[in-house]
């Protein structure tokens, strides 16, 4: 966090894929955003929206950082038939805050684009957190889609 800069880092698209009912109580995946979900982002982004305002009339810009799925991560790095639904969610989280002009950086396409290693190299094997590597690469993008002039605060990566 940077008092100067305003960085709020916000893990919007931690959604998980959801199941659905498809008869006979047999369960298959969604292929979409329910409904709910679309309702989530869209009042998030209007929440979001209002929050900019009052850190401009402060003289500070709010800054988003869309915290990366596992599963979205292999997606864009790997790429596939289909999205999957977090990869869905972020592009309408990005399109919402794009649309309200507010900063940010979705985190699993700037994993994707790095070289550290396996998609999977970034978070713990048993749950979705950071590992060391990821911090690491979540600073380092951070810092270079909120601060590119002089690759982070201070003139440092």
């Amino acid at each position: 966090l940077s008092n100067s800069a305003g960085l709020l880092f916000v893990g919007l698209a931690r959604f998980l894929d959801t199941l659905v009912a498809v008869g006979n109580g047999a369960l298959d995946e969604a292929t979409e955003p329910s409904r709910t979900t679309i309702a989530v982002v869209e009042n998030s982004c209007e929440a979001y929206a209002e929050a900019s305002l009052r850190l401009e009339a402060l003289g500070a810009r709010l800054k988003v950082a869309i915290y990366p799925s596992k599963r979205t991560v292999a997606y864009y790095r790997l790429g596939g038939d289909s999205p999957p639904i977090s990869a869905q969610t972020e592009s309408l989280v990005e399109k919402c805050l794009a649309t309200r002009g507010i900063d940010y950086v979705n985190l699993s396409r700037a994993f994707a684009q790095m070289d550290d290693g396996p998609t999977d190299g970034f978070h713990y094997r048993v749950d979705g957190h950071w590992n060391p590597t990821g911090h690491r690469s979540g600073a380092r993008a951070m810092s270079r889609a909120f601060f590119p002039a002089s690759a982070g605060p201070g003139g440092r990566e």
